[in-house]
């Protein structure tokens, strides 16, 4: 009796040990990367959107229609798009929680899960609790020295409008000729939008590389590549005062 369940235990300890202590080490504090010769902190592929993705581009306006001013990410992408705040993951048996300075906002990602809810509840909170519907719902896996995040359930809007570089010199202008965003770059998401991201080391880099896919706007997966120093900088409270969308 006594050795059989000595034998269980072992086998037990040894699962543990094999999915808790053999998952990559993700530990630290990271911001985009900027200034590095032959390093680029982000990389977009070529839009290719759907008739209704373009309207939908079309009759967005950020002045009124962003979530940002009320602290609500237009999208996950406007989470990894930030370049003035840092993010960390911390590391769980069956789970990981991304920390995103910006919004203050918390990603809890529920490992090795049977797919996902028949009814999403978003993955994403901040500080006071308020979900992010934007954010949609994540599971999470480990493969190798990569975690892999598949999120579906998220709601209609733009999946980061702080996406900047290439593309033409279409702009959003304010009435008072603000220039908010470079508009070529906007990729807009549906309710059937589905994303993977893929979080691993790359050297002496963090690197989170990202597939969207959404069948209602996109003609072809959008990719989206970036790379994170470590970062000098501690983690801190955001704390973002709602506006009022439009001013």
């Amino acid at each position: 009796m006594g050795s059989n369940f000595r034998f269980l235990f072992f086998i037990i300890f040894s699962f543990f040990f094999r999915n808790v202590f053999s998952a990559p080490d993700l530990s630290g504090i990271w911001q985009l990367t900027r200034g590095i010769p032959n390093i680029s902190e982000r990389f977009y592929s070529q839009r290719e959107l759907t008739k209704e993705g373009h309207r939908r581009i079309d009759i967005f306006n950020i002045f009124e229609d962003d979530l940002n001013p009320l602290c609500i990410p237009s999208g996950v992408g406007r989470l990894w798009d930030e370049p003035d705040t840092v993010w960390r993951v911390d590391q769980y048996e069956d789970r990981v929680e991304i920390h995103y300075e910006m919004f203050d906002v918390h990603r809890i990602i529920k490992l090795n899960q049977n797919g996902h809810p028949l009814e999403f509840t978003p993955s994403a909170k901040n500080l006071d609790d308020i979900l992010m519907p934007t954010i949609g719902h994540s599971i999470g896996w480990y493969d190798g020295d990569t975690l892999i995040i598949e999120t579906l359930g998220f709601t209609e809007s733009i999946v980061s409008t702080e996406a900047r570089g290439g593309g033409s010199l279409e702009v959003s202008v304010s009435d008072t000729g603000a220039v908010r965003s470079n508009k070529s770059m906007w990729v807009p998401q549906s309710e059937a939008m589905r994303s993977i991201e893929r979080i691993y080391r790359d050297s002496d880099f963090m690197a989170v590389d990202i597939l969207y896919f959404d069948p209602i706007t996109m003609l072809a997966p959008q990719e989206v590549r970036y790379r994170y120093s470590p970062s000098s900088f501690n983690f801190s409270i955001y704390g973002c005062i709602s506006e009022e969308v439009g001013h």
